[in-house]
């Protein structure tokens, strides 16, 4: 999902649905009141980390210890050609 990071959830872009961090769809502008859609909708939501001005996300299990790739103590060419 492409969107904007707002009150506590993501808006996308296209669409305009807004799921929180569960993946559970809290607003969808598109269907009419009452017509409860929204509630059989679902995205998976994946650990995150973020370094800088990244966000990193990984499909491994919550339950995994996720680390990005600024944690590893490994630096990028582009920070170490900074130096």
């Amino acid at each position: 999902m492409i969107g904007r990071n707002e009150d506590c959830g993501l808006t996308c872009f296209y669409h305009g649905w807004k799921v929180d961090v569960d993946g559970n769809c809290v607003e969808m502008p598109t269907e009419p009141d009452g017509y409860g859609f929204k509630n059989r909708v679902r995205i998976a939501s994946y650990p995150t980390r973020e370094a800088g001005v990244m966000v990193w996300a990984t499909s491994a299990r919550a339950s995994t210890n996720y680390r990005s790739p600024r944690s590893t103590g490994r630096r990028s060419r582009a920070s170490s050609a900074r130096s």
